[in-house]
């Protein structure tokens, strides 16, 4: 059967509908929605074949991890929003999907879609050891990162398709920055994503970042930067296609 979690209430900071601190847990087949979202903070838990939307908090609107060792396998995120509401008392606004501050995550053949953020539409990444294997990240809204925005970390991105996301500042599929970030994406397809300045497929100013055998096309840039806009760090490309990228400035 299906267990479904949910409250009527919005997350203020750590509220949620779901709090894991420690301890071996395991989620199958489960609905978390109409709340606070999800709240990891130690232990080690696996999530399959769980859905977690329509979730609204101040930061992680669908989910917070802190640190613990966390797997998601076949999960759906999707519909959440990271926003700081008046008179929280937080900052927010980060991570609509996700947000990843420490800990070892790896997200196996998931659907991050239709999140809303500040920063890190489908997930703000402020730490740790994160993997993305397989996974369908699109039609997520971001002033920074309609896809994913990548503050610190070892980020690794294979075999997965990042599309249709929209930044209203800059980087449609990732934004990455910090100087202590290293991200990875092979394999990988940057499609149809947007910004409204700088860098459609993916706006860059981290440590470093490489691509291998990964296909950057079609995306979109008002400004700058239609497939990429690199301002700082080092950034490698190998047996990459980038083409059919548009930028309406330089």
């Amino acid at each position: 059967g299906t267990a479904i979690l949910q409250s009527s209430q919005t997350a203020t900071g750590w509220h949620r509908v779901l709090v894991i601190n420690a301890g071996k847990v395991e989620l199958s087949g489960i609905n978390i929605a109409y709340g606070g979202g999800l709240s990891i903070n130690g232990g080690n838990v696996q999530l399959y074949n769980c859905n977690i939307h329509s979730n609204t908090a101040t930061f992680g609107g669908g989910a917070y991890i802190d640190d613990g060792i966390v797997t998601f396998t076949d999960c759906s995120i999707y519909s959440n929003t990271a926003d700081n509401y008046s008179g929280s008392g937080y900052s927010g606004n980060d991570g609509g999907g996700l947000r990843i501050n420490g800990g070892n995550v790896q997200l196996d053949n998931c659907n991050i879609h239709s999140n809303t953020a500040t920063y890190g539409g489908g997930a703000y990444i402020g730490g740790g050891t994160v993997t993305f294997n397989g996974c369908n990240i699109y039609s997520n809204l971001a002033d920074y990162g309609g896809g994913v925005f990548i503050l610190s970390g070892t980020v690794t991105f294979t075999s997965c398709n990042i599309y249709n996301n929209q930044a209203e500042g800059y980087g449609g599929a990732a934004y990455i920055q910090g100087t202590g970030t290293k991200v990875m994406f092979t394999n990988c397809k940057i499609y149809w994503n947007s910004a409204d300045y700088y860098g459609g497929g993916a706006y860059i100013s981290g440590n470093k970042v490489t691509f291998t055998n990964c296909e950057i096309n079609g995306n979109e840039a008002a400004g700058n930067g239609g497939g990429a806009y690199i301002y700082g760090g080092r950034v490698t490309f190998t047996n990459c296609e980038i083409s059919g990228n548009e930028a309406a400035g330089n």
